[in-house]
């Protein structure tokens, strides 16, 4: 049985609240499966955070101790677009990197079962790009990072954190941000180009890609 927990943490630093669905297992929270790293969700843009149930409770089917975090508020100010689209989009990522880190810190202090000094990070489109920063700025908290469809930052340029890029088929990313063919030739990259659609990776897709895509994601965290 899966349990769904919704909660509201509040980083005072930034005087930001940050919305929260946590998946646990209740026939495995006290078993030692739950000492698999957790995972953390990213949604992509006008995506919420609710809607990648598909991969958090076959996560926590899985054991997984799943978060999913809402970056974007109804309160945040209306981003206009000026520049590039990484431009317009880095202030957002910068604010998931401080998101994603305040929860690692605080569900440290107050999640006594799983171990957050090491997370699998998560993210679709632009949520991928959080995950991505992230990995890049904090490689010591990552154990792995799992990217839907990520289009505008680079893989990060560390070989200790292994890195499953799922590409959909419909959307093109900026120049340099898929690794070359003798990048792809290291250990920690995989690169899958899916028969999928962007908008897809999120629960508005059908059954048959929400499988397709966790048997990914769940092979590549059983491969040590």
């Amino acid at each position: 049985m899966i349990e769904i927990q919704k909660t509201n943490l509040f980083d005072t630093s930034r005087n930001r609240i940050i919305p929260i669905e946590i998946y646990v297992n209740n026939k495995t929270l006290n078993a030692k499966s739950h000492l698999k790293h957790p995972v953390i969700i990213n949604h992509g843009y006008t995506i919420k955070n609710s809607e990648y149930r598909f991969i958090a409770e076959a996560l926590a089917e899985e054991g997984y101790f799943v978060i999913s975090i809402q970056h974007d508020l109804d309160t945040d100010p209306v981003r206009v677009r000026a520049g590039t689209l990484y431009e317009w989009g880095k202030p957002a990522w910068d604010r998931g990197v401080a998101n994603i880190l305040y929860v690692i810190k605080n569900m440290k202090e107050k999640q006594p079962g799983p171990d957050f000094n090491k997370v699998i990070l998560i993210g679709h489109s632009y949520g991928g790009e959080m995950a991505m920063l992230f990995t890049h700025q904090f490689p010591q908290y990552v154990a792995k990072t799992i990217t839907l469809d990520n289009l505008r930052l680079p893989f990060p340029q560390t070989e200790k954190v292994p890195i499953l890029y799922l590409q959909a088929k419909d959307t093109k990313a900026d120049p340099g941000v898929l690794p070359s063919l003798e990048e792809q030739k290291k250990p920690n990259v995989t690169l899958i180009l899916l028969n999928i659609k962007h908008m897809d990776m999120c629960d508005r897709g059908p059954l048959s890609t929400h499988q397709e895509i966790n048997n990914y994601i769940i092979k590549f965290l059983n491969n040590s």
